[in-house]
């Protein structure tokens, strides 16, 4: 056999033997980098004011993406005035070794949130997922798109059958894209309002303007606190472009505009059309002043109800239709954010 004729045989393996060692040192390098980082993070901020905590770790996953699996995981975002914590007893990362530069989370078992508000108040959700997933995309070093998935989660206040949060820089606009929707929710009677226990559907789209005073947060350097002041002091606005949910015998579409005033209150309007508040109960309507001043504002006016929901320095009202002065109804108030 001529040597070209043995070049033309061997020369397809040597390749693949070429491409299969530079996989494996690619791996080992993102995978010994990844490790390192892992370590070094391990009680220490990831990000000013993010903190992260886990009690041991292991890598795999070879040869095309990272794996690290975490057990005992704490991430921890605090501010002054305010504070939000993730436990998780079991959390995966799964890093790809090409392409685009993405993560991709899972976490399994209990999962603990906890949060603190202005002024002390606290609060803490303990549930067990079927399956919560999430993944994260990168662009020029900056959160670029987030996405989150939580099927079959089951607590003593709340569970339901999926629950979905994404957030998107918009390619081509100054803004932060949100959607969050909920299927089949089930409430505990201290969070029912009057209206049931059922939620079978949510819908919540908008969008989050400008998105530049943002960017250094995205981009791990600035606390989410400080972040929020810039945006807030950018004219910052929430636009809700739909609000679709039913709750009960009662359904609910609407649109609106939130700000934050300068405690972190919330400031603006939301259009609401609210179908069947006239079929609250009595013993409903007691429960809570929205029920209450849904029923009192259907009875005056009729079904469908179209109403505004006012919301000035945290004080929300609801008024029948969209004149300032029309029939009304004091809802409660929403304390500072952070």
């Amino acid at each position: 056999m001529r040597y070209s004729s043995r070049l033309f045989l061997y020369a397809p393996f040597l390749v693949l033997i070429v491409i299969a060692i530079a996989a494996m040192l690619r791996w080992w390098t993102v995978a010994d980098a990844f490790e390192i980082w892992l370590l070094h993070a391990n009680g220490r901020e990831i990000a000013p004011g993010i903190r992260l905590r886990f009690a041991s770790e292991e890598m795999g996953g070879f040869p095309f993406r990272v794996d690290a699996v975490l057990s005992g995981v704490a991430l921890e975002a605090k501010c002054a005035r305010a504070s939000v914590s993730w436990r998780a007893e079991r959390f995966a990362i799964h890093r790809l070794t090409y392409g685009r530069v993405q993560e991709i989370f899972e976490a399994g078992d209990m999962q603990t949130l906890s949060w603190t508000m202005p002024g002390g108040a606290a609060g803490r959700l303990v549930f067990t997922p079927g399956s919560l997933r999430a993944s994260a995309i990168l662009s020029e070093g900056a959160l670029a798109r987030f996405d989150l998935d939580v099927a079959g989660f089951s607590s003593r206040e709340i569970s339901g059958a999926r629950a979905q949060l994404h957030l998107r820089r918009a390619p081509s606009r100054d803004m932060i894209d949100i959607a969050i929707s909920a299927e089949a929710l089930r409430l505990a009677p201290e969070l029912q309002a009057g209206f049931g226990p059922e939620i079978p559907h949510m819908i919540l789209e908008g969008r989050i303007a400008p998105a530049t005073p943002l960017s250094q947060f995205l981009s791990g350097r600035d606390p989410w606190c400080a972040a929020a002041d810039k945006w807030r002091g950018s004219a910052g606005s929430f636009r809700l472009d739909r609000l679709d949910m039913a709750w009960g015998k009662t359904s609910a579409e609407g649109s609106g505009q939130l700000t934050l005033d300068g405690l972190h209150r919330l400031d603006g309007t939301l259009q609401l059309k609210v179908a069947h508040a006239e079929q609250l109960s009595a013993s409903a309507v007691g429960t809570s002043h929205l029920s209450g001043a849904l029923d009192r504002l259907a009875h005056a006016t009729g079904t469908p109800l179209e109403a505004t929901a006012a919301i000035d320095h945290g004080i929300v009202t609801l008024r029948r239709g969209r004149k300032p002065y029309a029939e009304s109804a004091n809802v409660g108030s929403i304390g500072a954010l952070y």
